[in-house]
């Protein structure tokens, strides 16, 4: 009965900090809730602890305080995480309603407004263990300085300092792979860089330089058109508890160095409660009786305990002790004796108080550590120092809250010296930088441990370290199955995989061998806890490989007779056409002689036993003689000897190739030229037959009908009227005539002009189509032949473009690019069958024809109802 009143008081007491924390909410902000029930929020993905994501959601500082702002106004919260400049930037747009821990910058104000600070950070350098703590931020050596591209208040402040060189990377990752690597000599943010590093087991960095009364508060910033909910939360801010704030900052590993900023109304409220809570403490001595009981009998359980967790103790390596809720020491072994010893030059005992031997150099911060293991958090550091005086070690401690009946009574602590694996450690990084062979060790959920540079290298990653807790899947999906199999059967079934072959993806997309060994790798207890693997590259091997067969296939299926024989002319190799040619079968060992005739063979001995001596290869025509017909063919033989990597001789390898066809052909081809020149001259002939009765037409007859239509015209009657007008006409077509047998203007202005001409007259003296012409050569003049023979083909074309194609526009180029000159038409008419223009009428015979007297290339392209286009190409 004597707990009730305590209980009562204490029951009070809660409910009149609820009642404290309690808004009052106007109309216009209890509307927008009610409008507004879920407000998005968006935040770094990877800035932990502020926000910490993992398979169950997301969660961190930030989802805590949002949760109690949701108790307080019954808004809810949702958070988008992602890559911050995204994020800023659809907020800017109104895609979601605002940004956590943000900072109050200039540019920022005309896109937000801005909510009170709730949370401060301070801010100080990070370093490698080696790196020696110092006081004053001038005291650091000159060096690179990492920061992260979306902390501005990081940016700025290296910025003011003149002797650093910045140096921006994306995320925290990053910069702690550019620490490591010593790529950068520090790394400047907020100080809860300390839990990502706890909680990613990162053991190689350290704070180094805490910088004094520097630090920047962070608020949420909300879109500028919701003005009702940055009142509703600084309202939510102001009524958090202290306490409860304090107990998230200690909840995600940042409490000790930053701080929760609040309204001082709060801080007067609880004077008054600690008045209350002076009472209570009164009223509840009498409990403490009970409780006294309690923990003596708590304290003899731990006694009976001792004996046997003493005699397990005592044989570890490293050094293991339990301290109570004072720093006693309840448990320890002979290592921690010793250890104590070698530092403070005291014996510890159980029962003394451990504080009192730290050094005071590390007394705040171990003792420090201890506490926040009494409140009941499980975790691990790691030091590098000289503590007694045996050199630089490495340790790595390990504390846990010892919990009886729901109850933390004590912290049991476990060192380890890992110096020995740090330098193995560095031994593996190097091992990795620097193999040639892809080396790598997965734990059993598939995700890499170590992997080598090389691998990171052929993968188009950066650095070895970015594989690093990943699996093939997040690496390269498309690579992924292909391994996964082997792996799998190592991990599940404790199989090794010897030198097998796989092939993957490449970063360029290019095809890769590799030949790999994977084995399980067991603890002390015989279980798997990963595996490894190394795998080396054969992709020359295979591809040489490979090309041997594609060398041989192509031999083998080529129409040319491959043979290969000796120095004394005895075969041991022949292809598929050859074994056809020759018809054997059982070749090996067959002389020459059985397909060369006396007098050619005794040439192929001579030219191989002495021809080649001095060269390589030889090349001549052949007669050879088929066994079974007879028959003698020609063929175009190459003799060349092959040697190996030494220079030593092989054998002979003989390529021929039955040219007995193309003779016949090259006999074709000479009475084909000279029906070429024969077409030549008849062109020629053609086109100076034209020109002499152009001038014929024009100097001759329309000269005489000129001068008859003079003559007349001095007889006035309306007979003779009609008869000079058909005169008249008579003379124009004989003008037009004389135009198209041999335009003047050809030779005096040029093809473009003459066509530019031509067109005209066209658009003027029809008006079914319309004709369009484009050039760029203007005035420029081309060798006569050229000329003429693309003013025949325009003459042509035009002629059936203007009987047959139905067109209603003609599109006509002429244009020099370089050196060649193209000749272009098109329309838009019905078009013909493609077969007509392989089978080629006299019309589109013709114009090859002159195409080729020119030495150019053309192109008809139509298809009924589709047009035709004509492209000539010259090379001038």
């Amino acid at each position: 009965m004597v707990r009730f009143p305590p209980i009562f008081l204490l029951l009070s007491l809660l409910f009149s900090e609820i009642a404290a924390q309690r808004i009052e909410l106007s109309e216009k902000e209890l509307l927008f809730i009610q409008e507004h029930p879920v407000i998005t929020m968006g935040g770094e993905k990877d800035w932990e602890p502020m926000l910490v994501s993992n398979r169950r959601g997301i969660s961190g500082f930030d989802r805590d305080m949002l949760d109690e702002i949701e108790l307080l106004t019954g808004l809810t919260f949702e958070i988008e995480a992602g890559n911050w400049s995204e994020i800023v930037n659809k907020a800017e747009n109104r895609g979601i309603d605002g940004l956590l821990y943000s900072a109050k910058v200039p540019e920022r104000a005309s896109k937000f407004n801005f909510s009170d600070p709730y949370v401060y950070f301070q801010v100080g350098f990070y370093g490698r263990l080696d790196e020696r703590a110092i006081t004053k931020t001038e005291n650091l050596k000159s060096g690179v300085v990492a920061v992260q591209a979306s902390d501005q208040f990081s940016n700025n402040f290296i910025d003011s300092l003149d002797y650093f060189q910045k140096k921006v990377y994306p995320d925290r990752n990053a910069v702690i792979q550019a620490i490591l690597s010593e790529e950068v000599d520090y790394y400047f943010g907020a100080l809860d860089l300390d839990y990502y590093l706890a909680k990613n087991a990162v053991t190689g960095i350290k704070l180094v330089h805490l910088v004094p009364n520097k630090g920047f508060e962070s608020v949420y910033s909300i879109r500028k058109d919701y003005p009702e909910l940055v009142s509703i939360m600084n309202k939510a801010i102001k009524a958090i508890p202290v306490t409860r704030s304090n107990s998230l900052m200690k909840k995600w590993g940042f409490g000790n160095r930053s701080s929760v900023l609040v309204d001082k109304g709060i801080i007067s409220r609880f004077i008054g409660i600690t008045l209350v809570i002076v009472v209570v403490i009164l009223l509840w001595v009498a409990s403490l009786v009970g409780q006294i009981r309690k923990r003596k009998r708590i304290q003899a359980r731990l006694q009976g305990m001792k004996a046997n967790l003493q005699a397990q103790v005592e044989n570890s390596s490293g050094l293991i002790y339990s301290l109570d809720q004072n720093l006693r020491v309840i448990v320890k072994n002979r290592n921690f004796e010793e250890f104590v010893k070698a530092f403070s030059g005291r014996v510890i005992s159980v029962g003394d108080d451990f504080s009192e031997f730290i050094p005071d150099q590390f007394k705040e911060n171990w003792v420090g550590r201890y506490r926040k293991g009494l409140d009941g958090e499980k975790y691990s550091v790691q030091d590098t120092s000289d503590l007694i005086g045996t050199g630089m070690k490495t340790y790595v401690t390990s504390f846990n809250p010892i919990e009886i009946r729901g109850e933390i009574v004590g912290v049991a602590c476990f060192t380890e010296d890992i110096t020995e694996y740090t330098a193995l450690n560095q031994y593996m990084i190097n091992l990795m930088e620097n193999s040639y062979d892809y080396i790598f060790i997965k734990d059993t959920d598939y995700r890499f441990v170590v992997a080598s540079q090389s691998l990171a290298d052929v993968m188009g990653l950066k650095s070895w370290k970015d594989f690093v807790g990943k699996t093939d899947f997040e690496i390269n999906s498309e690579n992924a199955p292909e391994f996964h199999e082997d792996e799998r059967r190592v991990i599940e079934e404790g199989l090794y995989s010897i030198n097998k072959e796989h092939s993957f993806k490449d970063k360029n997309g290019a095809t890769r061998w590799v030949q790999s060994t994977n084995e399980p790798i067991y603890d002390k207890n015989k279980r798997i806890i990963g595996l490894s693997g190394v795998s080396r590259d054969i992709t020359d091997a295979k591809r040489n490989e490979q090309s041997t067969k594609m060398l041989l296939s192509a031999i083998d299926t080529t129409g040319d007779y491959v043979t290969f024989f000796d120095r004394e002319l005895k075969l041991f190799y022949l292809n598929q056409a050859a074994k056809e040619i020759f018809g054997e079968e059982d070749y090996i060992g067959m002389s020459l002689d059985r397909v060369l005739s006396p007098e050619v063979f005794e040439e192929v001995k001579q030219t191989v036993q002495e021809g080649l001596q001095e060269r390589n290869k030889t090349r001549d025509e052949l007669e050879i003689i088929v066994p079974e017909t007879g028959e003698k063919r020609i063929v175009d033989s190459v003799v060349v000897k092959v040697m190996d990597d030494n220079d030593e001789f092989i054998c002979f390898a003989n390529i021929a190739r039955d040219i007995t066809n193309r003779k016949k052909l090259q006999e074709e081809i000479a009475a084909a030229k000279l029906n070429d020149e024969l077409m030549r001259a008849s062109f020629k002939a053609e086109d100076q037959e034209r020109t002499r009765i152009a001038h014929d037409l024009h100097d001759g007859v329309q000269q005489k009908l000129a001068t008859a239509a003079i003559s007349l015209q001095a007889l006035e009657n309306g007979r003779v009227n009609s008869t000079i007008n058909l005169i008249n006409e008579s003379i124009s077509e004989i003008r037009r005539m004389s135009y198209n047998l041999s335009p003047r203007a050809l030779n005096d202005l040029g093809l473009c002009a003459v066509i530019k001409d031509e067109i005209n007259r066209l658009n003027e003296v029809q008006s079914d189509i319309n004709f369009l012409f484009h050039d760029n050569i203007d005035d420029m003049r081309f060798e006569d032949a050229i000329e003429k023979n693309l003013y025949r083909i325009f003459q042509e074309a035009t002629s059936n473009i203007l009987k047959h194609s139905k067109a209603s526009e003609v599109h006509m180029q002429l244009i020099k690019s370089g050196d060649i000159l193209s000749m272009g038409i098109e329309d838009n008419g019905v078009g013909f069958d493609s077969k007509v223009v392989k089978e080629g009428g006299m019309g589109l015979a013709s114009l090859r024809n002159r195409v080729s007297l020119i030495s150019g290339a053309i192109e008809i392209d139509s298809s009924k109802q589709n047009g035709t286009n004509i492209l000539i190409e010259i090379d001038l």
